[in-house]
Parts: C-alpha cells; structure tokens; sequence
C-alpha cells in the first residue's frame, strides 16, 4: 500500500492515525511505504495512484523532519494496546528522491 503524504491529504489524530494502522493490519495488510513529496508537491498523476494521501499538517517541512513526526506518531514502530499496528508486515519511509511515485 503507498501512502503518499500530502498537505492536501487526509488529516488523522494520532488515534485515530493508530486505529487506521491497525485495520490495515487486520485487513492482512503486509507492507505500507509511507512516501514524503517534493518540495512542488506530488502529481496529480501520483495523487491518482496513492491509496491514501495523508497531511500531516499545512506547514511544509523538510524531509528529516517529516519522518521524524511519522515516527513520533507510530511508523515504523507503531502502537497501540494490542502492539505494534502492522506487526505481521514492514512499514517503510521513503523520500520523493528515492522513489517512483512523482
């Protein structure tokens, strides 16, 4: 599942952010790639493909600091009181320079 974070995406709490994670996992969901855009923002092309576009807020922020709000929130460690969200799976953050989803 690709999960493109967006300031024009979906904005979660961090429970109810969890709570997603969590029915991904019971849904057998196996690998989530949380993916951070360019500074341009992603392509419409991109947006179309995502499964989820997350914001984490409308500032902008460079990439280092965006994975680290991921992980404060739950990725890749996760929580929640049954453990990890996708414990049966891989979680993994990747920046725009890295990936194919531009």
């Amino acid at each position: 599942m690709a999960v493109l974070l967006d300031s024009r995406g979906r904005q979660m709490s961090s429970e109810a952010f969890a709570a997603w994670l969590g029915t991904k996992r019971d849904e057998g969901m196996q690998q989530v790639v949380f993916a951070v855009g360019p500074a341009s923002g992603w392509s419409e092309a991109a947006r179309a493909r995502a499964q989820l576009l997350l914001s984490l807020g409308p500032m902008t922020m460079a990439h280092a600091l965006a994975r680290l709000v991921m992980a404060e929130t739950g990725v890749p460690g996760g929580y929640d009181s049954d453990g990890p969200p996708v414990s049966r799976g891989t979680l993994s953050m990747h920046s725009s320079q890295r990936t194919a989803y531009r």
